[in-house]
């Protein structure tokens, strides 16, 4: 008999437990939903189960409205908020978007300043190396020639700048 005793406790201890869980979900879990639509109903299901819920019974079987007391619908404030959240993070989006394009814009012309000097410099590289006699303006504005030694010391520093503009 003790084992009879156990087995109808524990199943009156889950009957009790679901009734517990059905409540405080209606109660706490929707409270937005029974006001809105301004009733709870009680009522017992097919199995004997004690129902509550916003919906009214199926098959319309007899139910009981509960009225709920001190429960309010949540304040929507929420809505206003995100509004200005969403706005907030629209405009830094924009904001990143317009700095992106701004670097890509600027990234793009320095890409073009760096490849128009590199074939500047294989072009007067290609000078510096095949014409046989060079000539320049000095500094009082006559024309001389180039010698040896400047020569291969313009090649030299044209190769610096090749290394550095064509990468």
């Amino acid at each position: 008999m003790p084992d009879r005793q156990r087995s109808d406790r524990q199943r009156l201890a889950g009957k009790a437990l679901g009734l517990l869980a059905c409540v405080l979900l209606v109660l706490s879990g929707s409270p937005g939903d029974v006001n809105a639509q301004g009733k709870l109903y009680k009522y017992t299901d097919e199995s004997g189960q004690t129902v509550y819920s916003n919906r009214p019974p199926p098959n319309k079987q007899d139910a009981e409205t509960v009225k709920l007391i001190g429960v309010k619908p949540p304040a929507d404030t929420s809505t206003g908020d995100n509004l200005d959240k969403r706005v907030d993070e629209s405009n830094e989006a924009r904001k990143d978007e317009e700095f992106r394009d701004k670097i890509q814009a600027q990234e793009a012309e320095r890409e073009a300043v760096l490849k128009k000097n590199c074939e500047t410099a294989r072009q007067n590289l290609r000078l510096l190396r095949d014409a046989p006699r060079l000539k320049t303006v000095d500094k009082d504005g006559n024309e001389v020639f180039i010698e040896d030694n400047e020569r291969a010391a313009r090649i030299e520093a044209t190769q610096k700048q090749i290394a550095d503009y064509c990468k």
